[in-house]
């Protein structure tokens, strides 16, 4: 708040600390001495002096005494120093054999994360041809960091395909099943076979029904049937594999 109304005032302003209640009833002792210092100076105490006097001989009083009683008439109600602030009582969390000590620490360590899920060694999901669609195994799967839609951007983008048509997508371990639409024509099918995909190859090609590997992560209901245009009615259209030194394309 300090820093925002310095901004808005475009001027310093130096931070001021609270004093404590020890410095405050300093102060307070102080301007009371002051004031019996002031009052001794006017000299008009004759008459005070001597009914203290009288007061003193009939009650056998010290003067002293008679004093700090006159003082607390002056101060009336109000209590010349501050009483000071409350011990602060353990909280529920702190260790109550150890004061000071937060709860968490007597619990002793906390367990160890479970370590990430392996998609390898387990039974997958049986994948199910969704209606009018042919499954294709393409060579990227979990164990290289692939994602769901590193695997369905890169066919959109390279077979002309909007996303909406690519159908059901299982993520293997070494490998993925995804659902394309049926009459995929030749030069797209062959196109996809030298896509790269997560430093991968995606070497497309039919599905044999052998679901081997790990566990599917992931799945990509289709919307709509259908998807693939009229060979010379693509978009963008099949493209040619271009030269890349040996190095795949960054379909990450």
């Amino acid at each position: 708040m300090l820093r925002a109304i310095e901004r808005a005032t475009r001027q310093k302003i130096d931070e001021m600390k609270l004093p404590t209640v020890e410095a405050v009833n300093d102060q307070r002792i102080a301007k009371f001495k002051q004031r019996i210092s002031d009052t001794l100076a006017t000299g008009e105490l004759g008459l005070f002096q001597q009914l203290i006097e009288q007061y003193e001989q009939e009650h056998d009083v010290p003067a002293i005494e008679i004093a700090a009683a006159l003082a607390r008439i002056a101060q009336g109600d109000r209590p010349l120093l501050l009483a000071p602030p409350p011990k602060r009582e353990p909280t529920p969390r702190e260790h109550v054999g150890h004061p000071g000590k937060p709860e968490h620490d007597k619990r002793g360590e906390r367990p160890e994360r479970e370590p990430p899920r392996s998609f390898a060694g387990h039974a997958p999901r049986p994948h199910h041809t969704e209606a009018g669609k042919i499954t294709y195994r393409i060579e990227v799967g979990h164990d290289h960091g692939v994602k769901p839609g590193n695997i369905i951007g890169a066919i959109a983008n390279e077979a002309g395909l909007d996303s909406q048509y690519i159908g059901r997508l299982s993520i293997r371990g070494d490998h993925s099943l995804v659902d394309l639409p049926e009459g995929m024509p030749k030069e797209i099918f062959e196109h996809l076979k030298k896509v790269w995909v997560a430093r991968q190859q995606l070497r497309i090609h039919a599905w044999d029904g052998k679901d081997d590997g790990a566990d599917e992560a992931e799945v990509h209901p289709a919307r709509r049937p259908g998807g693939f245009r009229k060979p010379g009615g693509f978009k963008p259209g099949p493209r040619k594999p271009r030269a890349h030194d040996g190095k795949p394309p960054r379909h990450k």
